[in-house]
């Protein structure tokens, strides 16, 4: 009873508040700090009081400079001295595109039809620190296993990212150079090791690089973003360090690697065999007979290997010269393609049926296969053994006479007959006539439900097939109108006067959404370009793409006004750039 009458009193004491009206609605803009460096990712929290409710997100001036991502939104109730005040604060991260001293703010709200401004601050942005000694607790590195390679020649491509705070969430973005083919190799490692002297996990992401063309080449930047967790000055690292066990909200980062710089060479003219594949790598080759010896018009089988490692998809299907007095069946070749840490590796199998027509003995031809050796920087020929195989005459066909054998001379055998005796009787009952076999039911013999035991099944999967199917081919339908209807719809609203950045931002996610059944939510400029990479898009309509929505992520995170008509005009021809390459 006592604990209800103090609950009901604090329930008085908080409603008498609340009657009497919240407070005045206040606006502040707060940064995490005030000097970072262009690396870094900087909190800045927009805090609202007096009001759970903004007619809009705010806009802050002067994010024009920098790469903007949201963090998400809070609500909170507070009771200071029997006052009780509610709000939101919105959280932003930004990462400077460039050294530079900026003003960060005001940030403007919109309640109730009245404007809001808060406070401005100041941020340095400064060049991280050039010394290795000096890299910071996250960074990434890219390097190539060989600078100076031959056309087709394998060359491996490593990225590493050094950590030494708690990180998740991580995605990479890797550059697309013109005739170059990045093929993963096996899956990323984790690690301990210890970098200038500093301890560091290690997250390493390894590559196969081929390039079909001569040239110089600059493999740009890789990047990676994650939601970095700092752990405080810690001495030792403790298994609480760890983000599942840290309450406090991550921040969103990228780092970048330098770019790589590549250069191929033609494969040398002298010394090119005749038929040469353009197999590049480091290559053997066995072959086996087996049997040895057959008979005429049996078969024996011909079995030649070829392993190594390079562009193993180049490796040639050998032909077998005609065989006199032998007719030969080739098999399906089989590759096998693995991907090792140095790179990838292959070997193919091929078969032939060799069956002899004739007694004797047959050879079996030599097979060459050529390749260039970067290593040895010279062209090499593999040649198989020459076999042998024994053939035999097939042996004569040997007739012999049914019947009893006949009896020798002078010896007389006497077989003394008995009488068959039943030893035991069977586990089931003998019946000697018909009348005993009688069926216990006429309804197992009625033809009505013999034909319905045996339709019945079929006629049910055939209602439940066709039903399924009525229903997937409307959904699929419905889907396919939409499509067809996104481009036309985009068309329509980015007409449409007085069009504001959040507009044309709503209007693009809701085309995408509609041309590709998708679901988004939130559309960032990665994740446009990603889908435009799945669907085979052209690499500069990507990277405008990109771009485009880079700027105007930004323009609505700034609060900028209203798009201007060419702006309008430029994602109209965009989307219908979109349209040419997907069809």
């Amino acid at each position: 009873m006592r604990r209800l009458i103090i609950f009901a009193l604090f329930i008085i004491h908080l409603a008498i508040p609340l009657a009497s009206g919240e407070a005045a609605v206040s606006v502040g803009l707060s940064l995490d700090r005030t000097e970072a460096t262009r690396v870094d990712s900087v909190r800045v929290t927009v805090r609202v009081s007096g009001s759970r409710k903004t007619q809009a997100d705010p806009v802050v001036k002067g994010l024009e400079n920098f790469i903007v991502r949201q963090g998400g939104t809070s609500s909170r109730v507070e009771i200071i001295n029997g006052k009780v005040t509610s709000g939101i604060d919105y959280t932003y991260y930004l990462q400077a595109k460039k050294e530079g001293t900026y003003k960060i703010g005001p940030a403007e709200v919109q309640i109730d039809g009245k404007s809001f401004l808060s406070q401005s601050h100041t941020l340095k942005v400064k060049k991280p620190a050039a010394s290795e000694d000096s890299r910071g607790n996250l960074f990434l590195t890219a390097e190539i296993s060989a600078n100076e390679v031959y056309v087709e020649e394998q060359t491996r491509y490593v990225l590493k990212l050094y950590s030494r705070t708690g990180i998740r969430d991580i995605s990479l973005n890797l550059p697309e150079p013109e005739h170059l083919k990045l093929n993963q190799l096996g899956k990323p490692r984790n690690y301990q090791t210890v970098y200038n002297g500093r301890e560091y996990e290690v997250l390493e992401v390894r590559y196969a690089v081929v390039s079909s063309n001569e040239g110089s080449y600059i493999i740009g930047p890789a990047s990676m973003n994650m939601t970095v967790f700092e752990t405080g000055n810690h001495r030792r690292r403790s298994v609480f360090d760890d983000p599942f066990f840290s309450f406090s909200a991550g921040r969103p980062i990228s780092v970048a690697s330098d770019p790589v710089n590549m250069s191929v060479h033609p494969l040398p003219a002298a010394g090119k065999p005749i038929g040469f594949s353009g197999l590049v790598g480091q290559f053997t080759m066995e072959s086996d007979l087996d049997p040895g010896t057959v008979t005429a018009g049996e078969s024996a089988t011909l079995t030649v290997r070829v392993r190594g490692q390079g562009n193993v998809q180049r490796i040639p299907d050998l032909t077998i010269t005609e065989l006199k007095d032998a007719k030969t069946y080739a098999d399906q070749p089989v590759l096998n393609v693995k991907q090792a840490e140095t790179g990838l590796q292959g070997e193919k199998t091929m078969k032939w049926a060799l069956v002899p027509e004739t007694k004797g003995r047959l050879e079996i031809p030599q097979m060459k296969l050529s390749f260039f050796n970067p290593k040895a920087k010279t062209y090499e020929t593999l040649t198989t053994p020459l076999h042998i195989l024994s053939v035999r005459s097939p042996d004569r066909e040997q007739t012999v006479a049914a019947g009893p054998a006949p009896e020798p001379e002078g010896i007389s055998v006497k077989i003394d007959k008995k009488e068959i005796e039943a030893l035991g009787r069977d586990i089931l009952p003998i019946h000697m006539s018909m009348k005993n076999l009688t069926a216990p039911s006429r309804i197992f013999t009625n033809r009505v439900f013999i034909f319905g035991m045996l339709l019945g099944p079929i006629f049910l999967y055939m209602v439940a097939f066709f039903t399924l199917k009525i229903r997937r081919q409307k959904a699929d339908t419905q889907a396919a109108t939409r499509s067809k209807k996104a481009a036309r719809k985009f068309y329509r609203q980015c007409s449409e006067k007085g069009l504001s950045h959040q507009d044309l931002m709503d209007a693009l996610r809701n085309y995408l959404n509609n041309r590709f059944s998708l679901s988004i939510g939130v559309l960032t400029s990665d994740e446009a370009a990603g889908m435009m990479r799945s669907m085979k898009v052209d690499p500069d309509i990507i990277e405008t793409l990109r771009s485009m929505v880079q700027l105007l992520e930004n323009a609505v995170y700034t609060g900028n006004g209203h798009l201007k008509t060419d702006q309008a005009h430029a994602f109209l021809d965009l989307v219908k750039d979109i349209e040419k390459e997907i069809r």
